[in-house]
């Protein structure tokens, strides 16, 4: 903690260990006298308060020190700053087992590859006849076998689509497009399926608004999701709205509403988490990969935009997102 004058009033023993330094060396002196390389990425000299991440090299074990820096300015009774309190958080070993997390699941998913596309294809082969008839029986359980395969086959998809945008390896082809076009072609696609389950959707687009700066394929990705998950948990004779709007800062905004089963508040919190299931599987019979939302996420952060929910248990939920104005 320091004052406004930017001098040191509180150092607790974690951060003389994180900051590599003693309490005694540092209290009562400038914050950026005598700093060290840990110092002067750590303790945020601009001053500005938000929580950001920085990394630096360690003299001590030859690694790279990753240090989750927020900060928060300190107000008196009268809103005048009286200095300024810095959290620091040592992140090197979660950073460090998210890679090996991420290089495990790459490599186990590229090696899952080759043996289920020869098992589709041996399963094809029989399903087609060459290899002789086969019983209603024997049909039925190879296009169980196909069904789940292919399925398997998704996840592994999904897996090395999230690895590669969290990863930022993935390429985007921006250009000034409509959101409404991608909108009207993602709703023609799912249309055989609102159609089945006799949901109304509504589309309520803001006239004259200014196209975005997007990839269409990666935000036809983002919608095709949304879409999905609405209509999975709507029940029959339900209905979805699809709305644009133009917002402040120059955003256009988009959101997804549906008059489904809802979510908890703890749910609307977790829904963003990877392989998390939304609903009781035992009232909903719903199955997924449980990646769909993180890699929407992913995207929609890649535009410059964010993403969130608002829901409530049993009163349907609204998935929201903002994409740059072109």
């Amino acid at each position: 903690m320091v004052d406004k004058k930017g001098k040191v009033l509180l150092m607790n023993p974690a951060a003389e260990k994180l900051l590599d330094t003693k309490r005694e060396d540092k209290i009562n002196k400038s914050l950026l006298s005598d700093l060290k390389d840990g110092q002067m990425v750590s303790l945020s000299k601009d001053g500005k308060r938000g929580t950001k991440t920085v990394e630096y090299e360690s003299t001590d074990n030859e690694t790279i020190k990753t240090i989750k820096s927020s900060s928060a300015v300190v107000q008196d009774e009268n809103g005048h700053t009286v200095g300024m309190v810095s959290v620091l958080t040592d992140m090197t070993k979660q950073k460090e087992l998210d890679q090996m997390k991420t290089n495990f699941i790459n490599t186990v998913t590229h090696e899952f590859r080759t043996p289920i596309v020869a098992m589709q294809k041996s399963i094809q082969v029989m399903l087609s006849g060459a290899t002789g008839s086969m019983n209603e029986a024997q049909n039925k359980f190879l296009a169980i076998a196909k069904r789940n395969l292919e399925r398997l086959n998704l996840l592994i998809d999904d897996l090395l689509n999230l690895s590669k945008l969290e990863e930022n390896k993935i390429t985007m082809d921006v250009k000034e497009y409509s959101v409404e076009d991608v909108i009207e072609d993602i709703t023609e696609t799912v249309g055989t399926w609102i159609t089945s389950k006799s949901i109304t959707i509504n589309k309520e687009f803001e006239p004259n608004l200014p196209k975005q700066k997007m990839d269409p394929n990666r935000i036809a990705q983002v919608l095709n999701n949304l879409l999905s998950n609405a209509i999975k948990f709507t029940p029959e004779g339900g209905s979805l709205t699809v709305r644009t709007k133009s917002v402040v800062g120059g955003l256009v905004e988009i959101s997804v509403a549906d008059s489904g089963i809802g979510m908890s508040e703890e749910e609307c919190v977790k829904v963003f988490d990877k392989f998390y299931q939304i609903g009781e599987r035992t009232t909903t019979d719903i199955t997924g990969t449980g990646l769909g939302l993180p890699i929407a996420k992913e995207i929609v952060e890649l535009h410059g935009g964010k993403i969130w929910v608002e829901s409530e248990k049993g009163k349907g939920s609204r998935f929201i997102f903002t994409l740059p104005a072109a």
